[in-house]
């Protein structure tokens, strides 16, 4: 997983005018700028409101705190987002913010499980 998938969960690339909106300017970030994207990544500004940090610490400390097998990737351009991304280690997220964006990130497995689920179904019967 890509915290800050190519900046997409920081928001600065909410603002389709912006003057470093990567996504507007190279097709191999075509792919992130998805609407689903654009609406976690709200979730995220909206977290990092509540907590008092950056999107980008907030994006980064939901990675941290998943697992001790997860561990965040830190892409910093620069001294200053080296230093920002950083800060996820003093960020705590509680269990309601947690839950907010796991719910939000949810992969929906469509027909593949659903087909398979109605396998398993018809075996378990017989």
């Amino acid at each position: 997983m890509v915290a800050a998938g190519g900046g997409v969960l920081t928001g600065k690339h909410l603002n389709a005018d912006s003057d470093h909106d990567r996504l507007n300017k190279a097709e191999y970030f075509q792919h992130y700028k998805v609407e689903r994207a654009m609406q976690i990544a709200q979730i995220v500004i909206d977290i990092a409101a509540e907590v008092g940090c950056s999107a980008a610490q907030v994006a980064l400390a939901w990675i941290r705190q998943q697992s001790p097998c997860h561990i965040p990737i830190i892409g910093a351009r620069n001294l200053d987002h080296l230093k920002d991304n950083l800060g996820c280690l003093n960020v705590t997220l509680n269990q309601a913010q947690l839950t907010r964006l796991n719910t939000a990130s949810e992969v929906d497995p469509g027909f593949a499980l659903q087909f398979l689920r109605g396998l398993q179904n018809l075996f378990l019967r017989s």
